[in-house]
């Protein structure tokens, strides 16, 4: 048995199964046994790589230097060259590099390339807890607009006349000077102030009643409201909510008789990404 027949044909296979394995990883199929074969044969082609430069140092030096003297031939400028142009294009996704990366993906799926659903969580908060009448959930999912909310919740009745808060925070967070918002969250810097009413226009001009419900501040996050109201019949519920120096109301009209559910609406509608009030 010749050992150069054994390398020979150990290297062709351990080639065909690494390229195979390369190819499906590169359309994204992407299930274990495919990355573990990959990886096995991407070590196993490695090894017979060094070995074969072990035992052909002598020729890749020859292909490398003049045989007189020790100048650098073009050949291996020219393969260096395109190595760290490939190593450093492809490190840093330059372009053609990464739409070719993606193009057996988009291939596969038919042209569309997919984003990765983004994951919500929402925060529970109950207000009225002890205030007889109907029980609401009202869901505020916000938008990358407002990383520092203010938010307030009232009813109006039919003759829109003030009926009760739904939502009112005991304090207001914010940040000092012109400092990055999302860094200052990041790092924990939140001041924390009484509410001031004048913040919320809307609510102070309507509101019989300026006391807090919550003991804290508004939510950073999305949130769900567990609340009570005595309203009945047709009803009002508004939302007023203030980002940096933006602040929009949102409003449904509640009527028992027409749903239990029942979508917030505001004319610019771009601090929150959704608003629903729901009667439970």
């Amino acid at each position: 048995m010749k050992k150069k027949n054994l390398i020979s044909l150990s290297v062709a296979f351990a080639f065909l199964c690494l390229a195979s394995s390369g190819l499906l990883l590169y359309i994204g199929k992407k299930p274990k046994p495919v990355e573990t074969i990959h990886v096995f044969f991407g070590l196993t082609f490695l090894g017979f790589v060094i070995f074969h430069i072990i035992n052909n140092w002598s020729s890749l030096v020859s292909y490398s230097k003049e045989a007189t003297g020790s100048k650098i031939k073009k050949e291996f400028v020219l393969v260096l060259s395109g190595c760290i142009i490939v190593l450093l294009g492809a490190g840093f996704m330059l372009p053609p590099f990464e739409p070719i990366t993606e193009a057996g993906k988009a291939l596969f799926r038919g042209g569309e390339r997919r984003e990765r659903p983004q994951r919500i969580t929402f925060e529970g908060v109950t207000t009225n807890k002890d205030l007889p009448g109907t029980s609401l959930s009202i869901i505020l999912q916000k938008s990358n607009q407002t990383p520092l909310p203010l938010i307030a919740i009232w009813v109006e009745d039919s003759t829109h006349q003030f009926v009760e808060n739904l939502f009112v925070p005991a304090k207001v967070a914010s940040v000092e000077g012109d400092e990055d918002i999302r860094e200052a969250i990041a790092e924990g810097e939140i001041e924390m102030t009484d509410l001031t009413p004048a913040l919320l226009p809307a609510w102070n001009a309507k509101a019989k009643s300026f006391t807090p419900n919550f003991d804290r501040a508004t939510p950073m996050e999305s949130f769900v409201l567990n609340t009570k109201t005595s309203a009945s019949g047709r009803y009002t519920i508004y939302v007023e909510i203030k980002g940096d120096d933006k602040t929009e109301v949102y409003e449904a009209a509640v009527d028992a008789a027409h749903g239990e559910v029942f979508k917030l609406k505001s004319k610019d509608g771009s601090l929150l990404e959704r608003a629903i009030v729901e009667i439970q």
